[in-house]
């Protein structure tokens, strides 16, 4: 696709394509913005290193998570166990590398005797720019592609983008990668924006790493690539959930002295979760359709709880109205479409996850200046 197996130069057992020319562009860029970060929070002296390091680690971590994924099949397939350390072969998942930076900037943390939450601001910005470039490079690799578009009023771009072209025939995909690139270059703004206005150290690094993870957990529903999955289940989904769940319990932290928000906070959560993986069970078996309905249920009941004062003098009345009107709504329509039918069941699944992701995210980002935040991350 695009010229993606096109040999712009070749080195020994190395080849340049127009994939790895922007990539590698990715991380030229990505490596500047970190520099120029660190300048401006008075880390000059460790802009290089943590440059170096986090480079060196994301690219290993990526390709170890991958091998990792497939390691049943790597004697078999990939030429044997020493794929894990030829990294030139390719074989990258996003967070391998997320997760091998964050272990780079604990790391650092303790050798440089500097606060985690600094070096992971820091180290936020451009890996979030690397990101984008990346996303936007599978245009020339063939992956992040959604669903086969089948109506000709919508075979454009960013709509759909064209695979293959022939006189008679051409084949056109949704472009998930564009949309992910986009989210990559929106999360970005909002992490410089919360460094610009000098927050707690860890709040823009946390409130990135939650804005990746929900709405990761979207896109990658949309993809039908080669992406990692075990039967539907995606290994990126499990990935952004876990990291959450860990940002959601450093927020818990936070309201330990409140028991009420803490319930109810546990309580939006897990019911979003449960109607994320219902949804995804849905995509593929139908007949989880009513415990999807069950889990909305829960996830509305859970923003009926509120404190007594606000529901003082009709404050919420129409909040709550609206509340429980989209419950039995959403209700309905899971059960009218599993006892009738839908031609687009899918768009209903999809904006159902769409708002559990929300509710997700908004319940683990760090509330304010995350001064609560900072101090359970340390």
């Amino acid at each position: 696709m695009y010229g993606e197996l096109t040999t712009l130069i070749s080195i020994g057992p190395f080849s340049v394509t127009m994939y790895s020319l922007m990539m590698g562009l990715a991380f030229l860029l990505a490596g500047t913005l970190t520099i120029a970060v660190c300048t401006r929070k008075g880390m000059a002296e460790k802009a290089v290193p943590l440059t170096v390091i986090c480079t060196l680690f994301a690219l290993f971590g990526g390709h170890f998570a991958y091998a990792c994924a497939f390691f049943p099949a790597l004697e078999a397939d990939y030429g044997g166990y020493s794929f894990f350390v030829r990294l030139h072969e390719g074989g990258y998942t996003l967070y391998g590398a997320v997760f091998f930076i964050l272990l780079a900037c604990l790391l650092l943390s303790r050798v440089w005797h500097m606060p985690f939450g600094r070096l992971m601001d820091t180290a936020a910005p451009g890996s979030l720019l690397a990101l984008c470039i990346g996303r936007a490079a599978e245009y020339f690799n063939g992956q992040g592609l959604g669903q086969f578009v089948e109506e000709d009023g919508l075979r454009f771009f960013p709509f759909a983008v064209c695979t293959y072209a022939e006189e008679d025939w051409s084949e056109w995909y949704v472009p998930v990668f564009a949309y992910e690139a986009v989210t990559a270059l929106v999360i970005l703004a909002v992490v410089l924006l919360c460094m610009s206005r000098h927050w707690s150290e860890g709040t823009p690094g946390i409130t990135g790493l939650v804005l990746l993870s929900c709405t990761q957990i979207f896109w990658e529903q949309m993809r039908v690539d080669e992406l990692i999955r075990f039967g539907f289940v995606r290994f990126s989904q499990l990935c952004a959930l876990a990291c959450l769940m860990v940002c959601h319990g450093i927020r818990l932290k936070s309201l330990r002295q409140d028991t009420f928000k803490t319930v109810r906070s546990v309580l939006r959560f897990v019911a979003s979760t449960l109607c994320i993986i219902f949804t995804e069970f849905a995509f593929e078996k139908p007949q989880f359709y009513p415990y999807l309905s069950a889990g909305i249920v829960l996830l509305a009941v859970s923003f009926l709880m509120q404190e007594k004062s606000s529901w003082k003098k009709g404050r919420s009345t129409v909040w709550k109205g609206v509340l429980v009107s989209a419950t039995v709504a959403s209700a309905g329509i899971m059960l009218y479409i599993l006892t009738l039918g839908l031609e687009n069941e899918w768009d209903y699944l999809f904006a159902l996850m769409a708002v559990c992701c929300a509710v997700m995210g908004y319940e683990s980002c760090p509330r304010g200046s995350g001064k609560e935040a900072s101090a359970c991350i340390e």
